[in-house]
């Protein structure tokens, strides 16, 4: 099955955001199903929750964050997927670095939609930030749905 893996730092805040939004982007374009899409951090922590302006800056979008649970990235995750997405270039780096196989699958989100640069973590991790956030990374997607979906393989219609 074609399968996107979404990759910030810490899995709490951007990488969940983003998965969030790409599920409801591939059910909304009739896609529900035809691809597995996940998150998962550099640098993660197994098992803790959004912050919780996360987690309202969600519920505001429409999304529900109340069930992830941060989790970092390994050799057999990313294994699983046919396209890595990162938020920073210094995550694509690492990522490359570490783990080699998966090289030529890491992309940066917002490469996906034109030219590319950093997505950073809020910095005062505040709703209304976090909710500037959600608007940037769905317009990120909205732009680069469809090479999002080419990279990790899914044919479109």
């Amino acid at each position: 099955m074609p399968s996107v893996l979404f990759v910030c730092a810490a899995n709490r805040c951007r990488s969940a955001l983003t998965a969030a939004l790409f599920h409801r982007k591939l059910a909304r374009a009739g896609y529900q199903g035809s691809l597995r899409a996940e998150s998962a951090g550099t640098w993660a922590k197994e098992g803790l929750q959004s912050p919780e302006p996360v987690l309202q800056a969600a519920r505001q979008s429409g999304l529900d964050l109340t069930d992830h649970r941060s989790r970092p990235v390994r050799a057999n995750l990313l294994q699983q997927f046919s396209l890595i997405v990162v938020m920073e270039a210094g995550q694509a780096e690492a990522l490359k670095i570490e783990f080699p196989a998966i090289a030529d699958r890491v992309r940066l989100l917002s490469g996906m939609a034109g030219p590319e640069y950093d997505v950073p973590d809020p910095a005062a991790m505040d709703v209304a930030e976090c909710l500037q956030l959600t608007g940037e990374l769905e317009a990120l997607l909205d732009r680069g749905f469809e090479q999002i979906l080419r990279l990790a393989g899914r044919q479109l219609a």
